[in-house]
């Protein structure tokens, strides 16, 4: 059955006669819709106004495809229209399926992706285009997130004794090691923890990037959608989140790889290496925090939002698998294990 009023809006975005709207996926910023007219399809995104993040996701995604869009980039969806007053955007359909057992082709195509990417940062326009969601330009912008994300989760945290005690215990004598480990390699070499990058090494960057927001069509081309969080960034954090995201599963040799390829696209900065290893345990523990988000009160409103049900299963979910990556990160210690000072 359609909803009528996604049919109004979609009709008016097609200008077709709408056949069939079908809802894809509910997750916990966006619905995404497959709309059929007589002679294609299309994918109609709506997305959720209420959201820690200030920005305005619709406007930064449909703005940062219509850009990749314009200077040739093949491996996104085209932007068709957009109703920003609703909040629903409008994109070519892809015929992909998720990749779930990525290989090494699939990592060769996120590398081409961020080449592409880097150089495309050279572009005019791209100078228009936001900082990416929480951009980390600065050591302490980083180590800023992390205490802000810790605060938050420990005032709520009295009415769950489990995520208290895990708070307590193992992030806060972790971070506070791996803080103060960083901030005295960066006295050492004379870096200001306060200072931002030269813009010259920055990049843009999808921000929440990895296979778990790609599709494969039949014929192996990877196409990355969900640039929710586009904008510019320092390229230590774009490669260290797609080796730690807690949505893929990569195994070591593929790790590997995307690593060494990316620190060969980014070697013209002379200190991105060092500046990789001593931030790389600080951001894998910004997403030992951000796994936990399903604790605090917004996560719940966006999953009533997407349909999700039990939310004391997930929290329980979610505390596991936090507890998994912070033991992984202190197993590894103060460096990365992809290249050291």
């Amino acid at each position: 059955m359609i909803d009528l009023d996604i049919s109004r809006i979609a009709e008016k975005l097609t200008r077709s006669r709408v056949i069939s709207v079908n809802l894809i996926s509910g997750g916990a910023n966006n619905r995404t819709y497959c709309v059929t007219t007589s002679d294609r399809r299309y994918a109609l995104k709506s997305y959720l106004r209420q959201d820690v993040d200030p920005r305005d996701r619709l406007e930064v995604e449909f703005g940062a495809i219509k850009f990749l869009n314009h200077h040739g980039e093949l491996a996104v969806p085209s932007g068709i229209a957009c109703d920003r007053r609703a909040g629903f955007a409008l994109y070519d359909w892809l015929d992909g399926e998720k990749i779930t057992d990525p290989g090494e082709r699939d990592i060769g195509a996120a590398l081409g992706f961020v080449k592409r990417l880097k150089s495309l940062s050279y572009e005019q326009a791209a100078l228009e285009l936001p900082l990416a969601s929480e951009a980390c330009l600065s050591a302490q912008e980083l180590i800023k997130q992390i205490q802000d994300r810790l605060s938050r989760l420990q005032g709520v945290s009295e009415a769950h004794q489990r995520l208290k005690d895990f708070l307590k215990q193992d992030v806060v004598p972790l971070f506070l090691d791996f803080r103060d480990h960083a901030l005295s390699q960066y006295d050492d070499r004379k870096w200001l923890v306060e200072r931002e990058i030269d813009k010259d090494f920055r990049t843009l960057s999808p921000s929440d990037f990895g296979f778990h927001n790609a599709l494969k069509t039949i014929d192996g081309n990877v196409f990355f959608v969900d640039l929710e969080y586009f904008g510019w960034d320092d390229p230590v954090r774009l490669v260290a989140d797609f080796l730690l995201h807690p949505g893929m599963q990569l195994n070591d040799d593929l790790l590997r790889l995307f690593a060494n390829e990316a620190f060969q696209i980014f070697c013209d900065d002379e200190n991105f290496i060092d500046r990789f290893d001593l931030l790389y345990p600080l951001i894998g523990l910004r997403w030992v925090l951000i796994i936990l988000n399903e604790f605090l009160p917004e996560r719940q409103e966006r999953r009533r939002f997407a349909n999700e049900a039990d939310p004391k299963q997930a929290k329980e979910r979610q505390l596991v698998k936090a507890s998994g990556m912070l033991e992984t990160l202190r197993k590894q210690g103060r460096h990365s294990p992809y290249g050291h000072c």
